[in-house]
């Protein structure tokens, strides 16, 4: 429910304005709380360090460090890397001095050949030492034309993939209103300066994580998108973050996404934890302030997201990823387990985080494993990490956004009883012969492996090609024959003697990474080839998807048997039916004729959707006839296809024909059947399908068209008819005859008839255009249900001479100004001309002040006993219309208020009557104004790099394309009205804070 566009990250993102200060550091009582078994002790803070954000330890123990000073505002370019160290041997770093200065904003960092590679929006940077003096006098761009937009959506984190590729998360653009001048840029075509007519990327990378290769120019768009930080897992599985989602898993590579050309990027990512989209977590901060909309107690800020790998941690803490919260002062960590293709994200503990501080000032970001296998945390450590274009004016104008920009820390986390770090002194890799490098790829631990491969790579270390090969056929680790089969990629020395046992494994992740490099080898290779056919009846799950995919590749007749036969046996995974759909170019009746069979005889939900894909694909590229033969062979015929794939093939060819207007115009045969199908079903799922698709058909007087309405008409006045049934026929009617059935509606919008039929008659006349509409349902105002009333709203405010209307309502005191809802309000105060404007504004803006002193009245409802029981009741009278609680019992727009729990009851008064105050991330209203005049405003529910999805309450979601958008702007204000306390006693205010409180 929190989109990625309004995310909250890393360092940047944050809930609470106002903190108490840091304890200082000769405090004896810790801030954490910190999983059994385990130790956290400081290794560096301030004043050798300020503002971090992220880490590198390179092969000689030198320890760099990117520093973010400027954060929120300061665009001037006081970003520094410092280099740190430990001079006396104690484990902790001791000595600071600055290595480079002088960027906007950095982002990340990472050693690369003799120097390092620093990201600063726009630019990839590498810079070097050539004299040894410790300071880098050497700089040049590697990678320009990202974007410079609000700071927590800048691409960052530089990782060393284990296939050699120099990885980079990127999240894609964010507009802003406010700060334009600072982060208005949205960046350029991605490319080498080097080569300026070389490969390159589109605008901001295409909005998507990227991975380049800087010494053969090489530079590629990935499928997924993370906001801040990303890793890998042993066997080269790509994870992301983003704000309110701590893990996300790039399952479909885009080369696979991009050869099809049906599949977009977005089908490419699975969200990985268990327990759903709203990630409970378990702060312990003392005092913190809050508003009710920043989710407090679920992840709201999730960043610097870290696989370990290393061997120092005992279970349950092998094989999880490290998450920051830094909104919520600590980190939180996931099993990742292996499920079919993908992974699942699991707690380790219930109710308990890793790691938590009392301490406010406590900010996580992101996280390293060092040699020695111990975790390293990175504390950006400030007081407020909100960024002001989600703020109160009040806060942001509070002079307190950098307050704590001069301080910083490290942490290490080892088991109980580890010694202290003894490398920091003792590391000399950059020494190491190529034999000793090898060696090292089969440590326990990523920092050596990663690091030796880099070097040997870096090193073209030909004459290591012997031990290599040893290495990937007998190492008793099978990272350490992993890493030496892409080390000997990286240095162009792999053969398919190497490939051959690779892909006859015992481990499944060697025969997985076998195919992949296989695919860049196999077309000229036919032994080969035939090693790969030879995993036609692999088990395991990761194996046989990837074995789909590289056979995409491979146009041969064994090729595409193989395929079917993979796909006949994973029919219900989606995964896989994304893997079978990359691997084919056309996805027409020859492809349906093969795979309905296959589909049809068994209902389960995967199986509905592979058939609901499938008949999209026809319906927006096929033919007419291709339509009309998908409706006379399996959903005319009902013996052909059970009616749950009638369902998903509608749903299908309406999704089809909602992209493809020529075929929408011509399909009259087919439209007249379904016609006389949806009049005599008695299927309300096949019907609500239907009136899809006839939405996107135009509609003419045919003699079925009237045949259906004069049964329509029937339908809604027989009274003993399905309630939804009758809705639906008055649905149809809209399409078909709105306007001469206004009448009709009119009669049936009345308390004795059911509240879908009642909907359905609001909605069917507001569709008429007609202007005395307006005024008839005014009529019928107090008359009407709260759903009811909803529905006349969105009626009114459909057009100007409507607005007025509604307008004059509340100025006569019919409609109460509570009921219009926030965004209602910023609509009518914000976006309308001249007169209504004005208008507007005196009938629903507050004085100065009125907010303020309503609260301090409604603070004595704290000193009442609340009823949990009763307060529950006040929830879906007052709040169900907008809110769930734990997931249930309402409408997910808002945020979840189960989420609330852990809130001091002044401050859920004060949030619930001043709403504004601070703005949730996703859950700010924004105009969006298309090229052809139209204007909506909601909520941003997700966002593709081709569309936005937008979020309007009563609404279903709309995709809305990019390429429409003429403008696109945050309107800075919440979509939680102010004004509850008409609908509040100071009772009702304390049985509902018990309520939210006890949940």
């Amino acid at each position: 429910m929190r989109p990625i566009l309004f995310s909250a990250l890393l360092l940047f993102i944050g809930a609470y304005p106002f903190l108490t200060d840091s304890r200082s550091d000769d405090d004896t009582d810790s801030p954490f709380q910190i999983a059994d078994g385990f130790q956290i002790q400081l290794i560096a803070s301030e004043p050798l360090i300020a503002d971090p954000v992220a880490m590198e330890i390179d092969e000689d123990g030198n320890v760099y460090v990117v520093e973010m000073p400027g954060y929120p505002l300061d665009v001037s370019g006081n970003g520094r890397v410092r280099l740190l160290k430990d001079t006396d041997g104690d484990g902790v770093l001791d000595e600071s001095s600055l290595f480079a200065e002088g960027f906007v904003l950095p982002t990340g960092i990472m050693r690369w050949k003799d120097g390092l590679i620093v990201t600063a929006p726009p630019d990839v940077l590498f810079l070097k030492d050539t004299d040894g003096d410790q300071i880098a006098d050497h700089q040049e761009v590697l990678v320009t034309g990202f974007a410079r937009s609000n700071p927590q959506h800048n691409f960052n984190t530089p990782k060393y993939g284990l296939d050699n590729w120099i990885y980079l998360a990127n999240n894609g653009i964010i507009w802003t209103s406010a700060y334009k001048d600072q982060f208005g840029d949205i960046g350029s075509n991605v490319h080498f300066p080097a080569q300026p007519n070389g490969s390159q990327l589109g605008q901001n990378g295409n909005n998507r994580n990227v991975r380049f290769k800087p010494d053969s120019f090489e530079i590629e768009s990935l499928s997924g998108r993370s906001q801040f930080g990303h890793t890998f897992d042993p066997w080269g599985h790509h994870f992301n973050v983003s704000n309110a989602h701590p893990q996300f898993h790039e399952v479909l590579a885009a080369r696979y996404i991009d050869r099809s050309p049906i599949l977009t990027a977005r089908m490419a990512m699975n969200y990985t934890p268990e327990y759903g989209r709203n990630t409970s977590i378990y702060p312990i901060t003392e005092s913190p302030e809050h508003m009710l909309l920043t989710d407090r107690g679920m992840v709201t800020s999730a960043a610097g997201i870290t696989y370990y790998m290393g061997d120092l941690f005992p279970e349950p803490y092998t094989n999880v990823t490290f998450v920051g919260e830094p909104v919520h002062n600590l980190v939180h960590v996931l099993k990742v387990e292996e499920n079919g293709p993908t992974f699942t994200g699991k707690r380790v503990e219930e109710r308990k985080e890793f790691l938590a501080s009392k301490d406010g000032w406590f900010r996580p970001v992101n996280f390293t494993v060092g040699p020695d296998g111990a975790l390293y945390v990175i504390d950006y450590h400030r007081a407020i990490v909100e960024h002001p274009e989600w703020m109160d004016d009040a806060t942001a104008a509070s002079g307190r956004l950098q307050e704590g920009a001069d301080k910083g820390r490290i942490y290490r986390i080892t088991p109980e009883g580890s010694p202290d770090a003894e490398w920091m002194n003792a590391l000399s890799l950059g020494d190491a012969s190529n034999t000793e490098l090898v060696e090292h790829l089969a440590s326990a631990t990523i920092w050596w492996r990663r690091t030796a491969q880099r070097l040997l790579v870096d090193r073209q270390a030909i004459n290591a090609t012997a031990a290599l090969t040893r290495l990937s056929a007998s190492s008793n680790r099978p990272e350490g024959r992993l890493h030496a089969l892409w080390t000997l990629e990286g240095i162009g020395q792999l053969t398919i003697d190497h490939l051959l046992p690779a892909l006859r494994d015992e481990h499944p992740a060697i025969r997985e990474n076998a195919l992949i490099l296989a695919e860049s080898h196999m077309n000229d290779e036919p032994e080969l080839q035939s090693a790969i056919y030879a995993l036609h009846n692999e088990t395991h799950p990761r194996v046989r998807f990837q074995l789909l995919c590289t056979l995409g590749f491979l146009d041969t007749p064994r090729s595409r048997a193989i395929r079917q036969q993979l796909i006949a046996s994973d029919l219900d995974n989606e995964w896989m039916q994304l893997a079978s759909l990359s691997t084919v170019q056309n996805v027409d009746l020859n492809y349906f004729r093969t795979m309905a069979p296959l589909l049809v005889h068994k209902e389960t939900d995967g199986r509905a959707l592979f058939m609901e894909r499938i008949t999209s694909f026809i319906s927006s590229n096929g033919e007419v006839e291709d339509i009309e033969y998908l409706y006379k062979h399996h959903l005319s015929d009902k013996s052909q296809t059970p009616e749950w794939a009638q369902v998903a093939m509608l749903k299908g060819i309406s999704s089809g024909l909602s992209r493809n207007k020529g075929a929408s115009t011509t399909v009259m045969s087919t439209r007249d059947n379904m016609l006389e199908d949806f009049s005599n079903s008695t299927s309300t799922d096949l019907r609500r399908e239907y009136l899809t698709v006839f939405s996107n058909l135009p509609q003419t007087g045919s003699k079925a068209s009237r045949r259906a309405i004069k049964k329509a008409h029937q339908q809604i006045l027989d009274e003993n008819a399905v309630a939804l049934a009758r809705a639906q026929s008055i649905t149809f009617l809209t399409l078909y005859d709105g306007s001469t059935n206004a009448p009709l509606f009119e009669e049936l919008i009345q308390s004795t008839q059911p509240v879908e039929v009642q909907l359905a008659s609001v909605h069917a006349l507001g569709e008429t255009g007609d202007e005395q509409i307006g005024s008839i349902l005014l009529d019928r105002w107090t008359s009407m249900t709260p759903p009811v009333k909803d529905a006349v709203l969105n009626v009114l405010m459909e057009n100007e001479s409507r607005m007025e209307l509604l307008l004059s309502g509340i100025e006569s005191g019919t409609i109460q100004p509570s009921a219009i809802g926030w965004d209602r309000t910023v609509r009518l105060m914000r976006d309308t001309d001249g007169a209504l404007k004005v208008k507007a504004r005196e009938l629903l803006s507050e004085p100065p002040g009125v907010r303020e002193d309503m609260v301090q009245e409604y603070m004595a409802s704290l000193d009442l006993e609340g009823s949990i029981e009763e307060g529950k009741k006040v929830f879906e009278t007052v709040c169900s219309m907008c809110h769930q609680v734990a997931g249930s019992d309402g409408t997910p727009f808002g945020p979840d208020l189960g989420t609330v729990r852990h809130w001091s009851p002044d401050a859920l008064v004060a949030s619930i009557l001043i709403p504004q105050k601070t703005i949730t991330d996703g859950y700010g209203l924004w105009s969006i104004e298309l090229n052809d005049g139209v204007s909506y405003t909601g909520l941003i529910a997700a966002e593709s790099p081709s569309e936005i999805e937008l979020r309007q309450l009563g609404k279903p979601d709309q995709a809305i394309p990019r390429s429409a958008i003429k403008s696109l702007t945050s309107m800075n204000v919440s979509a939680m009205p102010n004004g509850l306390e008409a609908q509040l006693t100071k009772q009702q205010m304390a049985d509902l804070i018990a309520y939210l409180r006890f949940n």
